[in-house]
């Protein structure tokens, strides 16, 4: 005691601080015997059983993959009717319908929104494997959706128009002017930027992506938008072979030289038959044809009937004037060889008597007098004939057309 008493606080403090620092070690060095011995599996050993998908439950944001959901409709289950709170379909329910089908660990999540459940897996399989085979909920099948059911695809509203081979320091306005001049309104025009490794960059393509509103009028594939030539690039967009008409089905999109169908006719647009072996086009063929020999016939008959008519008047005509030649032969007389002084005598007499120019005159009137008569007597003859060319044959002999 005394020796206790006689020792300086400052050796007390130092001899307790030894004393702690052994019984200290001797605490560790035992905790470390024993969690060698007694030491659980750590996360990471337990994550390796798993597949590779699988995220721990720690994980604070965890990503669904680009899997898409399953859905299930309670009206499909409960029919019109709303089912009191005591029957509605639970999480767990679904979950363990879906331990009968595949492993738990793939199950992503399970939503209800509006009387309508969402399963979002991990694997395309399972999902696959789930709209096959169904599942059964409360002893019941369960028809799953592939899409949202309640989801009613509506014609796009919008068209999307690609434009290319237009310089990235060319306005972009030029392209909304010509556009609007077509009547098609514009919602809004983007630069398309490079993608690399599934990264956007911020370098430009070239490309402008335009948003603008549903057309009916089809654009061209190639479009002047200032000084430069575009490339057109749309959704149902005409190719060139769409606008060529084929001969043989007339209808557009091929040529005859692709064409799958029948032969089409072009006058009754029955399949199976050519225009040519068509009965109706053979029908007016035929007419046509008939007409013109008829025509053909007509003409025949009268080119006859006019020659027949232009050879009686030549004869006529030629007969007249031989009878007027014997006449001016029988005017004048007939010189016998009897004497010289008798025909002398006789000659002296006659141009005594009648000058040569009342003779000329008397025998031109002789001559007109017969010729009507003789031509009075055709006319009544051949009264069917044209009487504008006996008109002409009077004309030609100065003679007058008489009715009788």
């Amino acid at each position: 005691m005394s020796n206790n008493q006689n020792m300086i606080p400052e050796q007390q403090n130092e001899n307790n601080k030894q004393d702690l620092d052994g019984k200290q070690s001797e605490i560790d060095k035992s905790q470390s015997d024993g969690s060698d011995k007694t030491s659980a599996p750590s996360v990471s050993n337990v994550v390796k059983h798993h597949s590779v998908n699988y995220q721990a439950y720690s994980d604070p944001e965890p990503k669904l993959k680009g899997v898409k959901p399953i859905f299930i409709k309670e009206s499909d289950f409960f029919g019109n009717k709303t089912p009191p709170k005591e029957l509605w379909i639970t999480h767990v329910e679904i979950y363990k319908a879906l331990e009968h089908k595949i492993k738990p660990q793939f199950v992503r999540g399970i939503q209800r929104i509006k009387q309508m459940w969402r399963i979002y897996l991990d694997s395309e399989v399972d999902r696959m494997l789930l709209l096959t085979e169904g599942i059964t909920l409360r002893n019941k099948s369960v028809p799953l959706h592939s899409q949202n059911p309640y989801y009613q695809k509506d014609e796009y509203i919008t068209t999307t128009v690609r434009v290319k081979n237009i310089p990235l320091s060319a306005d972009d306005g030029k392209i909304d002017r010509e556009l609007r001049q077509r009547n098609i309104e514009v919602f809004t025009i983007n630069r398309e930027r490079l993608r690399v490794d599934n990264l956007v960059t911020n370098c430009w393509t070239g490309d402008r992506v335009v948003i603008c509103n549903k057309f009916d009028k089809p654009l061209p594939r190639f479009l002047t938008i200032g000084q430069y030539t575009a490339s057109i690039y749309l959704f149902g967009q005409l190719k060139d072979t769409d606008m060529f008409l084929c001969n043989k089905c007339q209808l557009k999109g091929h040529n005859i030289k692709n064409c799958p169908n029948e032969w089409k006719c072009r006058l009754c647009n029955e399949y199976g038959q050519k225009m040519f072996d068509c009965p109706t086009f053979l029908a007016k063929k035929m007419g046509k044809n008939s007409e013109t020999e008829k025509d053909e016939q007509q003409e025949t008959t009268a080119a006859n009937v006019d020659e027949n008519t232009n050879t009686e008047e030549r004869q006529q005509i030629e007969a007249l004037t031989e009878n007027d030649k014997k006449d001016d032969t029988d005017e004048q007389p007939e010189l016998t060889d009897g004497d010289d002084e008798d025909n002398l005598t006789h000659s002296m007499s006659l141009n005594k008597e009648i000058t040569a120019a009342d003779a000329k005159k008397k025998k031109k009137k002789r001559r007109q007098k017969r010729k009507e008569t003789k031509l009075q007597l055709i006319l009544l003859k051949n009264r069917h004939q044209n009487r504008q060319k006996q008109k002409e044959i009077l004309q030609l002999h100065n003679l007058t057309f008489q009715k009788f």
